[in-house]
């Protein structure tokens, strides 16, 4: 799992990826104009971008040790996931609006998008911190010639990735129906938690970057787990909670406990090393320079819990009892990652943001899901096997 060639294909893949984001930043004006000038010729590149999506994915399950037709299986539901998402985000933030200021969110997001490109440390703060995302659409956009072919472009690729990788972490735990299962289930929770936001690009790679680092922590996979860490830094801060997760693997705790605190020390300083970058200097210690909401964001998200109980409801109150049920069929690695996971994530939902945008915490539906199926899976086997169920 951890041989050298697999090392350097991790590290390869995540060197390209911040290259793309160097070099948008680096030299903004020679990605402003599009490579291809004909109009026949970027309808191919926008092609070129969608069928990234399906490839992507078909790679991704590559590894998997199931048969071609499971994987073709898991493949068509990982993309029907990826695109009902990609339909409802549409129709339900895109056109949507946020912020009175802009006609729509689409205005929003464009206007954001370009502020973060341009490393403004003040107002787009925390966004212009998570510039990987708008980079790879600035990439896009400079293939195709088209903001918006760029930005469903990423979000299919993201979410489709996202999707292949909640199966193959399913897997790990699940029989292959049930893994699709979580997959779906994902796919079923996600309309409720875009409800309440105006479409910032981080959250899809944000998402992916938990995901793959789920699974190779799952897996033991050493490579995978520092690239999706370390690069989904720049995604998303957050991530940092997935280092204390390495504590939890491996038969040598002192040495899994070691590495834990390198990762969590190297991953916070690289956040902070952006922090940095972005603001030419030493980093602002004013609150609202951290996540962009106000000091008080803990108390005024108490005070305004009806505006977010039933959106919880819905999705970790129909996520909590199966887990409470499956929780003993899990092992211990298992059950302190997701308890790590869930409580990163709404803690800092709560002290850093609007708790009422409920995207921040889909990380924790992944484990959630999968110990639901588990205990779903083991009861209809007992069923199925003529034993009373316990």
């Amino acid at each position: 799992m951890n041989s050298p060639g697999r090392y350097l294909w991790w590290y390869a893949l995540s060197l390209a990826l911040v290259g793309v984001c160097l070099a948008q930043l680096r030299w903004p004006s020679y990605f402003a104009v599009p490579l291809l000038a004909g109009p026949d010729e970027r309808i191919a590149a926008a092609f070129g971008l969608f069928l990234l999506t399906p490839i992507g994915c078909w790679c991704a399950l590559a590894g998997s040790p199931d048969s071609s037709r499971i994987k073709a299986r898991a493949l068509a539901f990982s993309l029907f996931a990826a695109g009902f998402c990609e339909v409802l985000h549409h129709g339900i933030v895109d056109l949507g609006r946020y912020d009175p200021a802009f006609h729509d969110n689409l205005a929003w997001q464009l206007n954001l998008h370009k502020a973060v490109l341009r490393l403004e440390g003040g107002g787009s703060a925390p966004h212009s911190y998570r510039f990987l995302p708008d980079c790879i659409i600035s990439f896009f956009q400079w293939l195709s010639g088209s903001f918006d072919v760029a930005r469903i472009a990423y979000r299919l690729l993201a979410n489709g990735l996202l999707f292949t990788m909640i199966y193959r972490y399913g897997r790990i735990y699940l029989a292959p129906t049930f893994a699709i299962a979580a997959v779906l289930i994902i796919a079923f929770l996600y309309p409720v938690t875009i409800l309440r936001y105006a479409g910032q690009f981080t959250d899809p790679a944000s998402h992916l970057s938990f995901a793959v680092c789920l699974f190779c922590l799952a897996s033991r996979m050493e490579a995978g787990f520092q690239c999706s860490l370390f690069v989904g830094v720049l995604a998303k801060e957050s991530i940092v909670a997935a280092a204390i997760c390495r504590s939890f693997y491996g038969k040598e705790r002192l040495r899994s406990a070691a590495l834990a605190v390198a990762y969590f020390a190297a991953a916070t300083g690289i956040a902070l090393g952006i922090r940095r970058y972005v603001n030419q200097g030493p980093i602002p210690i004013a609150f609202t320079s951290i996540s962009g909401t106000p000091s008080n964001d803990l108390v005024n998200n108490l005070v305004a819990w009806r505006q977010w109980w039933p959106m919880y409801a819905v999705t970790l109150g129909a996520l909590l009892p199966g887990a409470v049920a499956g929780w003993r069929l899990m092992d211990g690695s298992f059950r302190a990652t997701c308890i790590t996971i869930a409580v990163a994530t709404l803690g800092s939902n709560l002290a850093f943001s609007l708790f009422w945008e409920e995207r921040n915490i889909v990380p924790a539906f992944i484990p959630l899901a999968v110990v639901n199926l588990k205990y779903l899976q083991t009861r209809l086997r007992r069923e199925n096997d003529g034993l009373k169920p316990e």
